[in-house]
């Protein structure tokens, strides 16, 4: 007897054991993470107080919410759809604020998964509202679904500032492991913004703490994005490492899928960049192997690009083209129109190498008219957004132009003043003495000298800028006027993502760079250059007597030059590169500048538009050319052999960044 009540108890105790309430799993769950979502799920559903219809709505929406969101984390959506459901049904028959929230984000990461950015911002913006009144675990899932979001949107600062957020709100209940979940985002967005150093620290703390508690699942995410910044700061060996780890920590896990054919694909990409083909080649087949798998188009084309440039370099023409066409077709499909236009360069490339020069030409009309839409789509996007930060400038300029003016008016006044009296005293006091007219001339002379100089320090002052101490674009025109008949090349600089640096560190931190950026270029240029701040991030260089042929050797050392050495931000090393186009004025006999520096600018948005960090140099004008209709579409003028161009890549890593896990 004393035997079976013994092992009665044993079972008892072995069934207490196993036994979990659902709270207790989900407490466990923020503070050590989990291996995989499965292992979750197999303990709620098996947590012996898992609610009923009868329990109270709150306590239905614990248990729902979390079994959908980890069902659709592993891409259960025939299991997770039910349940988003139920949670929808709550809302409506029961009024239920938290279910209300849950499926809003739960629909704004359905919309990021597949690529709807908008629609997902759509939707976080109206739960803000519910997410203020939520408790703490609701509001720490909004702040990272928000910041999922503004990365999307290349809206880093405001990405950031919500995983900070999120990370403090965590911090503060002791959920070590949703800490880390709000660590990971902000290591790709701080490589974004070009703070290495930054990167580089959250995501080894990230991932010391995931490794501490037992996070294994997000491991090989964090991983990911430590091979990110490698990537973005060159350090290729480190970059292929962290590729290798990602695959080796992601094993088999189905729900780690899509992270690891973003992986194949990066992969694949480092081999092609170090010329180790056949590696290429099969991590390619791979990674298009496990996009197909999972119905990823986007993974596809990427894939069966890397492939076709693989076969080309290996001299498989017809093998690679054909992949490369394929890649094309989906791309276009898709609308993924980055990577076309880097399937399309691709393309010619392979038609030359293969003879095939009719078609190259013609791949490469349609690629400069890809490019045109885009240029055209960024410069509409660009106009909308500055818009009104160049209409506050120019009500800024105004201003000051009216302030200056009006000095320079009581100066010239006060003069006419000084002469009035003259001649007054002139006439009163005709029959003084000559010494004592002299004496008043001479105190005369004295104080319109003095007048005369101040005048001209007004005029020198209109003509320089006060920040960077660079011309400003009142002396340029000034001096591309007095050049009328010169030759000048003229070279257009913007400052690539400055917003970001203003948002990330504030408008000191901006004003800083412009200043360096003033600087470098300054010490860079012969004594007969000239450099002019434009207007906003933007600076100009006068070249006189400069060649066009020379125009991307000078506008390559420029990008090397911004770009090569960080620039400290009160301890901070960021990296900034500019985007440049270049030109030679006049674009032909009689033409006024003004036509050159417009071409300019159209060809620093072709820049822009092909990615930024690259400048595009016109480096030959046809004589007999429409200047108007250059002036109108360079790039169409470019496909009608109008114009020569030359694009010159800044110094960042080869062909293409390496994609990253948001």
């Amino acid at each position: 007897m004393t035997r079976i009540l013994l092992a009665l108890a044993l079972v008892l105790a072995a069934t207490a054991a196993r036994a979990e309430t659902v709270d207790a799993i989900l407490d466990d769950v923020r503070l050590h993470g989990f291996v995989r979502p499965q292992n979750v799920l197999q303990r709620l559903y098996a947590a012996d107080d898992r609610p009923g219809e009868d329990a109270p709505a709150t306590t239905r929406a614990t248990y729902l919410i979390a079994i959908e969101g980890f069902e659709r984390q592993r891409d259960a959506f025939d299991r997770a759809d039910p349940v988003l459901a139920r949670l929808e049904r709550m809302v409506v028959a029961e009024h239920c604020q938290p279910c209300d929230l849950a499926v809003r984000l739960s629909r704004a990461q359905r919309a990021t998964g597949v690529g709807h950015t908008a629609e997902a911002q759509a939707i976080v913006a109206r739960a803000e509202a519910l997410s203020l009144i939520a408790g703490d675990q609701l509001r720490f899932e909004f702040l990272l679904t928000r910041a999922r979001v503004n990365d999307l949107r290349t809206e880093m600062a405001s990405g950031i500032a919500d995983a900070v957020q999120a990370r403090a709100l965590a911090a503060r209940h002791g959920w070590t492991a949703d800490e880390v979940r709000a660590m990971s985002p902000m290591v790709g967005m701080n490589a974004d913004l070009g703070d290495f150093a930054r990167a580089e620290a959250l995501g080894n703390e990230a991932y010391r703490l995931a490794e501490r508690i037992g996070f294994a699942y997000l491991l090989p995410t964090i991983r990911a994005q430590q091979a990110y910044i490698y990537s973005m700061r060159g350090d290729g060996e480190l970059q292929r490492q962290a590729l290798l780890d990602v695959l080796r920590l992601a094993g088999d896990d189905a729900s780690l899928r899509k992270l690891v054919a973003i992986t194949l694909g990066n992969l694949s990409d480092y081999y092609l960049q170090t010329n180790e083909l056949q590696k290429a080649l099969d991590v390619a087949d791979r990674a298009r192997a496990l996009s197909a798998s999972q119905h990823d188009d986007n993974g596809v084309a990427v894939a069966g690009a890397n492939r076709g440039i693989a076969l080309v370099r290996l001299g498989r023409y017809d093998e690679g083209i054909a992949d490369l066409l394929a890649a094309k077709t989906l791309a276009e499909r898709i609308g993924a129109r980055t990577y076309l236009l880097a399937i399309l360069d691709e393309l010619v490339k392979a038609y030359e190498k293969a003879g095939r020069l009719r078609e190259a030409v013609a791949t490469m009309h349609a690629e400069l008219e890809l490019n045109q839409e885009m240029v055209k789509q960024e410069r509409d996007k660009a106009v909308l957004e500055l818009q009104e930060k160049y209409a506050s400038e120019r009500r800024g300029r105004e201003i000051e132009r009216l302030s200056i003016a009006n000095r320079a008016q009581a100066a010239e006044m006060e003069a006419h003043r000084w002469q009035q009296r003259l001649w007054t005293t002139v006439a009163v006091l005709s029959l003084l003495a000559l010494v004592a007219l002299v004496r008043y001339g001479s105190r005369e002379r004295r104080a319109n000298r003095k007048l005369s100089g101040d005048i001209a320090v007004l005029s020198e002052q209109t003509m320089v800028d006060p920040l960077t101490g660079v011309a400003n674009r009142r002396w340029c025109e000034a001096e591309m006027q007095r050049r009328v008949g010169s030759t000048v090349g003229l070279m257009l600089l913007d400052v690539d993502f400055f917003k970001r640096v203003n948002d990330t560190w504030g408008h000191a931190a901006g004003d800083r760079v412009l200043v360096e950026i003033g600087r470098r270029l300054r010490a860079l240029v012969r004594q007969n250059d000239a450099v002019v701040r434009w207007g906003g991030e933007e600076f100009a260089l006068l070249l006189p007597d400069a060649a066009g042929e020379r125009l991307p050797q000078l506008a390559e050392r420029v990008m090397q030059h911004i770009a090569g050495e960080p620039i400290d931000i009160g301890g901070q090393a960021i990296v900034v590169s500019v985007s440049i186009g270049a030109v030679m004025s006049p674009l032909r006999e009689g033409v006024d500048w003004q036509h050159a520096m417009h071409v300019a600018d159209l060809a620093l948005y072709m820049s822009k538009g092909g990615g930024r960090n690259c400048a595009t140099c016109v480096v030959d004008v046809v004589p007999t050319a429409d200047v108007a209709a250059i002036a109108n579409d360079l790039a169409a003028a470019s496909a009608r052999g109008d114009v020569t161009l030359q694009m010159v890549e800044g110094p960042s890593p080869a062909r293409r960044p390496a994609a990253r896990v948001v």
